[in-house]
């Protein structure tokens, strides 16, 4: 797992039940990748449908931590370190009721152009929220609520 590269994608292919090519660089193969995770109906509204806390990434081929397509999570307390591409990410740009805290990204490397880029993948809207995140090579960006 987490071997999704920065490079152009190439995924296995299975025809009629048979593999007709083995692929090197399967879509969403990252490091850690919180994918549709949305959980059960919390009509109470209060906790999170998902946490990950307290977990490190290294030298991830593409992306860190990749949440995608889920909501009303809690991403606090990571380090990412020496990753291509992006530290933390969301994919789609869906992503609602996330609270991104007290990580730590740091010594992220450049995207080379590939065939898959996530939708939007940004951090402007409603419905995110960030504290005390900072690269320290970048940090002018600092978001807080």
């Amino acid at each position: 797992m987490g071997r999704t590269t920065a490079a152009p994608l190439d995924n296995t292919l299975i025809e009629d039940g048979a593999v007709t090519h083995v692929g090197i660089n399967q879509i969403g193969r990252y490091p850690v990748h919180m994918h549709h995770l949305m959980g059960p109906v919390n009509e109470a509204n209060n906790g999170y449908q998902f946490i990950l806390v307290g977990n490190s990434v290294e030298n991830g081929a593409k992306w860190g931590i990749a949440v995608h397509n889920s909501h009303f999570g809690l991403v606090d307390g990571n380090v990412v370190y020496d990753v291509e591409g992006a530290g933390i990410i969301t994919e789609e740009g869906n992503e609602r009721e996330n609270v991104f805290s007290n990580n730590f990204v740091v010594k992220i490397g450049t995207i080379i152009a590939s065939i898959y880029e996530p939708t939007y993948g940004g951090v402007a809207g409603a419905g995110r929220v960030f504290r005390i995140l900072c690269q320290p090579a970048n940090c002018l960006t600092r978001f807080a609520c």
